[in-house]
């Protein structure tokens, strides 16, 4: 499991737009296959009135909760594109010690975690916000959104439609013209977690907490998210050359520049993690 989610992370979310490294031409509104096999991980089981509180634990080390997963769609109105759905991935903390394995991608099976599993939050849970690379998936830093809820909280990761894995076949999977929507797919998700209703076992049990990272394409969107200014009219007159750069491909759109001007700063972010952040370029002394 870890080879292959590890080959599919290498192939697109690293990969330039002039590259297609993966083949495949799948939507990304995909149902996921099902697999109803328990897997038990052999551990003692745990009194969950007992375990309200989480113990102590390093953040050196996986955290003492198990760590449950679930998905679901959700349609909302972006500027440049009304009534856009994207697939949400979530982690959070539980105390199962058996269930169904969790499901990556289309039907990798990740017996490590456990889907649709019970809800082991006492009170309310801080959130991460997880924005993935170009052309990749919302699963993609698994070891990272894993290890969050393994130490209780909740994260919560989207695919930007458009620009995931099942694109690249079909050349829209490594394209940078998903700029201007993949910072309102962050608010749409952050809106929709947020307005879960009883008696989703995750309704009301988020905090206002709210830290947001991302990878390469989704450092970009972080970047977005938090704040930083599109120096719009200067990122237009770099790309006025005959051979401009790759990030000039955010700008191949009607109406983008109008909507980089507006920006994209959701204030329910407390912190920011860019990693490796890709297209800064846009952003010049915006990043201040």
């Amino acid at each position: 499991m870890k080879w292959m989610l590890s080959l599919v992370v290498l192939l697109t979310a690293c990969s330039s737009p002039e590259e297609s490294a993966v083949p495949g031409d799948r939507p990304d509104a995909t149902d996921f296959a099902d697999a109803d096999a328990a897997v038990d991980l052999g551990l003692p089981d745990q009194d969950a009135a007992d375990q309200t509180t989480a113990p102590e634990a390093s953040v050196f080390e996986r955290g003492p909760y198990n760590v449950g997963h679930r998905r679901f769609d959700i349609t909302y109105d972006a500027e440049l594109e009304p009534g856009r759905t994207i697939k949400l991935s979530v982690w959070y903390p539980t105390h199962d010690v058996t269930g169904r394995p969790g499901l990556y991608v289309i039907n990798l099976q990740r017996p490590e975690v456990f889907r649709d599993a019970s809800v082991a939050i006492d009170g309310r849970a801080p959130l991460l916000v997880f924005s993935h690379g170009n052309g990749s998936l919302a699963e993609q830093s698994y070891f990272m959104t894993e290890f969050w809820a393994s130490h209780g909280w909740v994260v919560v990761a989207p695919y930007h439609t458009g620009n995931t894995v099942f694109n690249v076949g079909d050349g829209g999977g490594l394209s940078l013209e998903s700029a201007p929507v993949r910072p309102q797919d962050i608010s749409a998700a952050l809106d929709a977690v947020y307005g879960l209703q009883a008696p989703d076992p995750l309704a009301g049990k988020i905090s206002d907490d709210v830290v947001l990272s991302g990878h390469s394409f989704g450092g970009f969107t972080t970047l977005a998210v938090a704040g930083a200014d599109f120096a719009v009219d200067a990122f237009v007159a770099a790309c006025a050359v005959p051979n401009r750069p790759s990030e000039c491909q955010m700008l191949d759109r009607e109406g983008v520049e109008e909507v980089f001007r507006a920006g994209f700063l959701d204030e329910r972010i407390d912190v920011a993690i860019p990693q490796a952040p890709g297209g800064f370029f846009a952003f010049q002394a915006g990043i201040s």
